[in-house]
């Protein structure tokens, strides 16, 4: 997707649930939808160490996902964007 687009945020007060909502639209057409929903947890040591023990390596996994897909669309020949401020 280009950088020149439109992009709407949805964010409703958090209550015991958090809820965002984001679209990107070009030229007067849906290009991105997306809607995550969250449950609040106490934030608590226990709780804490609970995450650390279930998911030790959450963040390198999410980074090497990252990485992986980019390598699968470079692979491919997708195109890159450069950032506006850059060109």
């Amino acid at each position: 997707m280009g950088m020149e687009q439109e992009y709407s945020w949805t964010l409703r007060v958090p209550g015991e649930r958090l809820t965002l909502h984001i679209e990107n639209h070009a030229r007067g057409q849906k290009l991105f939808d997306a809607t995550m929903t969250m449950s609040r947890v106490e934030l608590t040591g226990f709780a804490l160490a609970w995450a650390l023990a279930r998911w030790p390596f959450m963040t390198l996994t999410v980074v090497g996902g990252i990485h992986w897909q980019a390598l699968r669309l470079w692979a491919k020949g997708a195109p890159v964007f450069t950032h506006p401020s850059a060109a």
